[in-house]
This record gives structure tokens, sequence and C-alpha cells, in this order.
């Protein structure tokens, strides 16, 4: 059967070539120009599992928490004030591009929460919160600064009255070091840098996401895949971007480490080096192979025919692969190499045998019959049998080795009948004046072992045998990795800096999402989840939920009853004389303070004590001479930064975080 097909398709390529050649080439160009207009490229390795329940419930996930898949970009300043900036910065001009991406986030800001940040408080402390402002905000209608004073020392009267402290808790003694500062630099006429209240937490400081070292900022962008198939990978776009706006913060903040990766980072890369590498590598192979027949054959023309026919074989298994599967995924884009390393055996097989046919004396046309009934049924064979091997690729569950074996197999079959059409013809018209051949004299060490394997065909048998014996003990020393950061080029900052956060142990880009219908079924997950040895950390919207809220709500309520009505009458300024009396209540109470820490053997509290007994009279003694302007003036700030400390606290109403 084969030689009846081969026959007269030896005879057409011999004594029709120009046509042959013209129609073969033409066959592949269209196909070329099919792969132009319709071949795509899948990029993600989630598309190489194919249609299976975990990946079903991935994309799920994926669809209704988009940034499960988010690009990551770590910040790292001088300081923690200059990371914020910087990430503030960054965050404002990826928002500012809402085509490009959905969103970024970096940061709960805990003004977002309003009153019902102090849901995040258990009981005790909203209690003490409660029955702090009960006693601090009526002694506010003295004054901001003298307020605070006697705010202070009512404190410490019902510490020392309850036998709870006596004064030397470490919050009560820097809050009364600051006021007592502020009284000192306040009566003197001078402009303190800070206030008591500028040492508290700020609004503006507090929710950002840190990695585990406290000092790099994490930010995750949200981004919209490209639509006009910029780049191999429509993520390629907004990684770009994301990439130039980076760029633009590097020149602002010139000592600030900024980088970007995540897995759609990952992937891009991952494609780029794919797309730049599988290039190279099929020209170089390409360029070796044809080089390394020149050697063999010590002429141009054969070789440079077969690495050409080689060429119109990728061309045509392009446009093949966009008409099924329609695509190349990771897997298939390096089919080219394939092609190459498998196509040019037919083309050497035929070559030889033509040339052999011409250095007996036959003319171009006869050569081409006799080379195609000497090598052609092998060819052939060889052909068939190894697009079978690859076509049974097709019949694995997973995609990427299923569609990988379609393409190479379509690659094989396309090289078998490019060789045995368009490179025939093509000899024939090279060779057309050509009545004879010198065949090349194989090398000496080649002659040696053909006369070897002649002569002692069972000692030839069993150094083999022994040579693959040898070769199944480096068996033991082979290792699975499943880490497919470590096939990516390790230059590249993103896998760089993804192995860095996978070493952290706060953030990092590898992780189990599970979904449970209620918060019940979520607790009962997350147990059996921390019990798992290769698990780290559990996170859950557990985390994130202060539990018992319908017991808190009515002590978050009062808390803010009582801050709206501070806010509602603003207090007078502090005047001279209010505080002299505020740091002479304060004296007394603290020389009460020190009389029960002796009374009831508590020395650890005397020295504290005693400190801030000494700075109370020193902050007197500045009171004295208190200039009312610059009192005055600096009360006002104090009262500007109170208000602006409980306003975010105390609206709207405190409701469920639900």
């Amino acid at each position: 059967m084969t030689g009846a097909l081969l026959g007269p398709l030896a005879r057409a390529a011999g004594r029709r070539p120009r046509a042959t050649v013209l129609v073969g080439t033409a066959a592949c160009a269209l196909l070329g120009l099919l792969a132009l207009a319709r071949l795509g490229f899948d990029t993600a390795r989630i598309a190489l599992v194919g249609d299976v329940p975990f990946v079903r419930r991935h994309l799920a996930l994926e669809e209704e928490f988009g940034d499960l898949n988010a690009i990551v970009v770590a910040v790292r300043g001088r300081d923690l004030a200059e990371t914020r900036a910087v990430g503030d910065a960054l965050a404002h001009d990826v928002l500012a591009e809402p085509d490009v991406f959905r969103g970024c986030f970096h940061r709960v800001a805990p003004e977002s929460f309003g009153g019902r940040a102090l849901l995040f408080l258990d009981r005790d402390q909203l209690r003490a919160l409660d029955a702090f402002l009960a006693r601090l905000l009526p002694e506010l209608r003295r004054g901001t600064l003298a307020g605070c004073l006697a705010g202070f020392a009512a404190e410490l009267e019902r510490r020392v009255a309850e036998g709870t402290d006596d004064g030397g808790s470490a919050e009560l003694l820097a809050w009364a070091r600051g006021l007592l500062a502020d009284a000192r630099e306040a009566a003197s006429g001078g402009t303190p840098k800070a206030t008591v209240f500028d040492a508290l937490p700020e609004w503006d400081t507090a929710g950002y996401s840190w990695a585990g070292d406290g000092e790099t900022l994490i930010l995750l962008v949200d981004f919209r895949e490209a639509q006009d198939g910029d780049g191999l990978d429509p993520r390629t776009r907004a990684v770009e971007r994301l990439r130039e706006l980076v760029a633009r913060q590097r020149q602002r903040w010139p000592g600030v480490e900024i980088g970007v990766t995540g897995k759609p980072t990952l992937e891009v890369d991952e494609m780029r080096t794919y797309e730049r590498d599988s290039l190279r590598a099929s020209l170089v192979a390409l360029g070796l192979v044809t080089l390394l027949l020149v050697l063999a054959f010590r002429r141009w023309s054969g070789p440079l025919l077969v690495g050409g026919c080689l060429a119109l074989a990728v061309a045509a298994t392009l446009g093949l692969a966009a008409l099924w599967p329609g695509y190349l995924n990771l897997m298939a884009v390096v089919f080219v190499v394939v092609v190459i390393g498998l196509g040019v055996d037919f083309g050497i097989h035929l070559v030889s045998a033509y040339d052999e046919a011409l250095a007996a004396g036959a003319p171009p046309p006869t050569a081409l019959e006799e080379a195609f009934e000497r090598v052609g049924p092998a060819i052939v064979a060889g052909g068939l049998t190894t697009v079978g091997a690859f076509g049974v690729a097709t019949l694995t569950e997973f995609k990427g080795l299923r569609e990988f074996g379609a393409v190479a197999a379509l690659g094989v079959l396309a090289s078998l009948v490019v060789m045995l059409t368009v490179l025939p013809g093509l000899l024939v018209l090279l060779d057309r004046d050509r009545r004879t051949a010198r065949l090349p004299r194989p090398p000496r060490a080649f002659r040696w072992l053909d006369r070897a394997l002649r002569h002692w065909p069972k000692t030839s048998l069993c150094l083999v045998l022994v040579c693959c014996a040898l070769s199944v003990l480096a068996v033991a020393r082979l290792r699975y990795r499943s880490n497919l950061l470590l096939l990516q080029d390790q230059r590249l900052q993103s896998v760089q800096l993804e192995l860095s956060l996978l070493r952290d142990r706060q953030t990092t880009g590898w992780f189990l999402a599970y979904a449970t219908p209620d918060l019940e079924a979520l607790r009962a997950a997350a147990r059996v989840a921390r019990a798992l040895p290769g698990v780290r950390r559990v996170e859950s919207v557990l985390d994130v939920l202060p539990p018992r809220q319908a017991e808190r709500l009515p002590l978050v309520r009062r808390v803010q009853e009582r801050l709206a009505a501070a806010l509602a009458a603003p207090p007078p300024a502090t005047t001279p004389e209010a505080l002299r009396a505020a740091l002479d209540r304060l004296e007394g109470t603290l020389e009460e303070a020190l009389e029960a820490a002796l009374a009831g053997g508590r020395e650890q509290a005397l020295g504290p004590l005693d400190e801030l007994l000494e700075a109370t009279s020193a902050a007197r003694a500045v009171a004295e001479r208190a200039d009312p302007a610059a009192l005055a003036r600096y009360d006002r700030r104090l009262a500007e930064r109170f208000a602006a400390r409980a306003r975010p606290l105390a609206n709207p109403p405190a409701a469920p975080i639900t």
C-alpha cells in the first residue's frame, strides 16, 4: 500500500518538480497566514489542567473574589512614614486608571469603620473607656489642658480609692508625663512640637498591610485583562502599566525599594521567557541542524533545502493548530523544536538515498524514484508511528499534555508531508543538470564503529546493556520538583521577590482558598485546617468580625453619646487660674498616692510617683507666670487634636459589622 502511494508521488515530483514545489509551498504559506489571523495563546497555567471539579471551584472563587490572583507590589522605604507615603501615592496612581485596574488594596482605613471601630474592644475595655470618659469629659469644662490634668487626677483618685493601682501603670505615667510637659511649655509661652494626643495612634498611620518584617508594605492590584490582544498574555497590559507607575515612584523616591510580583506577573514574565527562548531555541536548532547536515553531506544545497522545508513544516503546523485546538498553551508553544528535531530525520534519509542513487549514475528523476523505493516506506512508517505516539497523548485527562500531543503530532505529520513532496521537487530542480554525485567518506571513528558492530555484535550488545544497567543507578538520585518558580529565570525580579514572600510568615503567594456556606461551618473548617501539618497560618472572616457584638453595642453607643456631647459643646480656653487649680489638685492626689503606696508596702510605685510629683511642682512654678495668650493658643490646638481623635469614633452611630 505504501509503495502504491509513494511511487506516483515520486514520479510526480520528478517529472513536475516546479508544480509540486509551488503547490506545497502555497499550501504551507496559506496555513501560515491562517495562523497569523486566528492562532491564539492561552497562557494561564490553570488552563493546562482542563475542565475538572477543582478547577471549576477555583474559577468560581476567582469570579466572586477577583483579587485571589492580584498583582502584588512590595514597598520598602528608609522609614515607615516614607513607605506609607509611597504606598499611598502608588495606590492613587492605580485608582486613577480604572480602564486598566479594577482596584488596589493596601490598607483598611480605620476611619472607614466610624464608631463601629469600638466594637473591636472587649467588654471590659469598653466599660473602662466609658467610666474614664464619664470622669474626664465634665472636667473639660475648665479648658482642654486643665480638664485633662484634672481628669488624670480624677482617674488616679479612683484607682487609689479602689486599691487597684497607685498610679504606677505604664499608660497612666506616659499620659501624665506628656500632660505635664505640655503644661510647662504652654505656661512658659513656648510652642510645643507635639501634644499628648499626637503620641496616640493616628488614623492615617493605621490599617496598612505589612509583611512579617513590619517594614515592607504590601499592595494588591486588581486589573482588567486586555481585549485587543495586547501581547501574548491579556494581562501584559496591566503588568507593564503598573511597572511604569512603579518606575515613576522610584524616580520620585530614589531610596525606596519597590518590586512587582504575584501570579499574573509571574505568568506574564513566564510567557515572555517562553516567547523569547522558544524562538531563540528554534532558530538555534534550525541553524545547528542545517550546519551539521552541511558537514555530514559535504555540500550546501541539500541541507539548506531540508532547513527550508522544516520552516515550511512549522508554518503548516501553526496553521493546522489554528484550526484545532485554535491556540497554543504553555506546553505546546515549544513544539517547533520537536518538529525540527524529528522532521529533519525524514529529510536526512531521503537526501542520503537520493545522493547514493546519483552517485550510481542515475539521473535526478530516476534517483528520486529509487530513493523513494529504498527509504520511502521506512520514512512513512517512522513518521506515522511518531504521529501515533504523540496522538496517544490526546487521550489523557491532562489538557495541557493533550493539546501538546495534538500539536506535536500535527507537526510531525506536516514535516513528513513536506519532506515527501516539496523537498523532492526542490532536489530535482536544483540537480536538473547534475549527472553524478560524490558521496562523502565517513569519519574514521564511524568506520571503526561499523566494523566493531559487524564483527563483535554480542560484545557490543553486552556493553550497551551494561551502560543501561549503570544508568539505572542514577534513578535513585532523581527528584521531582513541584515548585514551578524554580523552572523560571531566577534572575527575574518577580521571581526573586515571590521567593522572598514565600519565606515570609505573614504574607505568601501560595494559599488554599476554601469557601463555606455559613460561619459555623467556617469555624469547623478553620479548626481542621489549623491541624494540618503543611498549613502555616489560617485566615478567615472570623479574624475581622468582632465576636458577641450584640453585647457590646449598648456600651459602644453610650461611649459615642459621651463623645458626641463633648464635641457639641467645645471646651473654653484654659486660663492660668484653671491651669494652676488643676495642677494643685494633681499635686495633692499624687501625695495621697505616695502615702497609699508607702502604707501598702508597694515600693515599686514610689519612684514613678515621686518623679511625677516633682514634674507637677515644676509645672506649678511655671504656671504662676503663664502667658494667657500663649496658653489659649496652645489649648485651642489641644482641643482641635482631641476633636480630630474623637470625631471618627462618635459618628456615625455604631451598628453591627456583618
